[in-house]
């Protein structure tokens, strides 16, 4: 469960002052295609991509697939800053003590619907919508798989979470 923000092709990117929609057309590839390989939505970003970015850093092509490979396999508790790691740490029973609602507890991990939704690799809509209490029969199955298989939330803890109004 890597941090978005440290993805190989991300921090190349960076380095060298280009905006996602540059390297796109540089490339010749949307700039959703660049949102998404960033954002780890992609298993195997696009050879175009990372052939200009290869070019562009010094390095080959098959280092930076195998630079990707060793983020995408990292484990959370190697990526996750330490506040992350302290409230997923809570006992199930402490949440309802701590947070008044589920965005309050998402808050307290990410300043944005987007940025989380990103680490945990599901579309950002879903944490938006469940935030607005627009789904109905409690936390949407994307959303529950991805905190556990992600941040490895025990059922228990889910349940406190899914128990916390969604928004105030």
């Amino acid at each position: 469960m890597p941090n978005y923000e440290t993805h190989p092709l991300r921090t190349i990117r960076r380095m060298h002052g280009l905006e996602m929609v540059e390297l796109a057309r540089l490339a010749g590839v949307s700039r959703a295609t660049i949102s998404q390989i960033e954002e780890g939505r992609t298993k195997k970003p696009n050879k175009k991509v990372v052939h200009v970015l290869a070019r562009m850093s010094g390095h080959t092509p098959e280092e930076l697939f195998a630079k990707i490979e060793s983020w995408r396999t990292q484990t959370p508790e190697t990526v996750l800053p330490a506040r992350w790691r302290a409230v997923i740490s809570l006992p199930p029973e402490a949440i309802q003590q701590f947070y008044p609602t589920f965005q309050a507890w998402r808050m307290e991990l990410s300043d944005n619907p987007t940025h989380f939704a990103s680490v945990l690799r599901i579309n950002r809509l879903t944490v938006a919508k469940y935030e607005r209490g627009q789904f109905v029969g409690g936390m949407p199955d994307t959303l529950a798989h991805a905190l556990a298989s992600r941040l490895g939330l025990s059922e228990e803890y889910l349940n406190a979470l899914e128990g916390l109004p969604t928004h105030v």
